[in-house]
């Protein structure tokens, strides 16, 4: 699953999509988030539970979303769960 779901749900977003791994209703997920994201206790638990197969990836640069001329005033960073291919680097910077 791939989403770039809205910011201000980003909890029941998260959530659900962990529920849904534990349910093997997917196998894995890439979260399009604001770096904000990783500074709650609340997050930083649920992110502890399944860090076996968490990566990050955190932006050099504040990204351009299409349709729009200037870049978004917050930092970003894919939150992703059980991507192969990110397994050796857990914190990667893109």
């Amino acid at each position: 699953m791939i989403s770039n779901p809205p910011f201000s749900q980003q909890n029941v977003i998260i959530e659900r999509s962990f529920e849904l791994i534990d349910k093997e209703a997917i196998k894995s997920f890439a979260l399009l988030l604001p770096l904000a994201t990783l500074e709650t206790e609340k997050r930083a638990t649920m992110f502890q539970a399944y860090s076996d197969k968490l990566s990050i990836l955190i932006f050099k640069k504040r990204i351009k979303f299409i349709g729009h001329t200037t870049s978004f005033n917050r930092g970003c960073c894919w939150i992703c769960y059980n991507i192969n291919a990110l397994q050796e680097k857990r914190i990667q910077w893109v």
